[in-house]
């Protein structure tokens, strides 16, 4: 996979537009263009839309809106346009990304109504929950990748690409899904000039048992432990090897736990990344699931921003889908 397009559902709100630094940076990585996107609901009489005089300025306001951002980020060097939409918002955000062959789509967790208890806002969830498509969700406020590439305008400029470089997180399992998501993440990493750190928590086997294990389960299962950490030691290094360069330092991370979704959390808390990748599904069969258990987990519970591959067909889209309980799949009843 690569990354050709990105596409950036807008909502004029200065959360929204928390994404734009982390989606150029990713633009850059694939040589991407970013289409600037805001849906803008219809007023109808009946089942004839009404363009009243207010809403004719409405919507020149937000052409003008998305053109702006679109010309700064041109400035940038990064390939950008604007289009705007009509109709219900998320059933337009999901279409324009059919249209246009969108790879990925960019969003913020919060928009125009702000923080909620949730962890997302609306919008966002419809959209994870579609779960068609590998997206990017940032943070407000979060560290932003590859420097301060500030898109508002201050005093006359916008930031600039040279700032220190940051960390990219990649959480592996061994899988072609985490290898796939591995490659990726050393391609933002490298054009960010961020340092990429590989995390992988070795499983600990769960016994059902109403009593203590015997002496010699206690060892078979301690064995089963120590292949799996031989393992991941040889694969680590091995990824560290090949990906490894002087202008992508690569560091690897290895732990072991039950909970493998808490533990890349407790890893990511640790290491404060800008961005933490992975792929939605690992090892098990995705079956049923647009996510698996640690992806799940993540997205309901993680302050980080995340960079999602999915490795499912695309779905159609939703007629009146409502939104899906994320925390479903979270591993040990996990909860932030």
């Amino acid at each position: 996979m690569t990354i050709r397009r990105i596409l950036v559902p807008l909502d004029g709100s200065p959360l929204g537009e928390a994404v734009l630094s982390h989606a150029a940076s990713i633009a850059r990585a694939f040589d991407a263009e970013i289409l600037l996107v805001r849906v803008m609901g219809e007023r109808r009489a009946g089942r004839q839309p009404v363009e009243s005089a207010e809403w004719r300025l409405r919507r020149s306001e937000a052409v003008a809106y998305l053109e702006g951002l679109a010309a700064r980020l041109v400035a940038r060097g990064v390939t950008a346009r604007a289009e705007l939409g009509q109709g219900g918002t998320v059933r337009g955000i999901l279409e324009a990304a059919r249209e246009h062959a969108a790879d990925l789509i960019a969003f913020s967790r919060q928009g125009r109504n702000g923080p909620n208890e949730f962890g997302l806002g609306g919008t966002a969830t419809k959209i994870v929950s579609h779960g068609g498509l590998s997206f990017l969700l940032v943070e407000p406020g979060s560290v932003s990748l590859g420097g301060d590439l500030l898109l508002a305008e201050t005093d006359g400029e916008v930031g600039t690409p040279d700032a220190p470089a940051r960390r990219v997180l990649v959480a592996v399992d061994g899988s072609h899904r985490g290898e796939w998501a591995l490659n990726l993440a050393a391609r933002v990493a490298r054009a960010a000039r961020a340092e990429l750190v590989i995390a992988h928590v070795v499983p600990v086997p769960a016994i059902t048992s109403r009593t203590p294990l015997a002496p010699e389960d206690s060892q078979l299962l301690e064995r089963i432990v120590d292949v799996g950490r031989s393992g991941a030691e040889e694969y680590l290094a091995e990824a560290s090897d090949q990906l490894a360069t002087p202008d992508l330092p690569v560091r690897t991370v290895l732990e072991v736990s039950p909970q493998i979704a808490q533990t890349i959390f407790r890893i990511a808390e640790r290491e404060k990344p800008a961005l933490v990748v992975l792929s939605a599904h690992g090892t098990s069969d995705p079956g049923p699931w647009r996510y698996g258990t640690v992806a799940s987990a993540l997205v309901a519970n993680s302050p980080f921003s995340l960079l999602v591959f999915q490795d499912v067909p695309r779905l159609p889209l939703p007629a009146n889908e409502p939104a899906r309980d994320l925390t479903a799949q979270t591993d040990n009843g996990w909860s932030r």
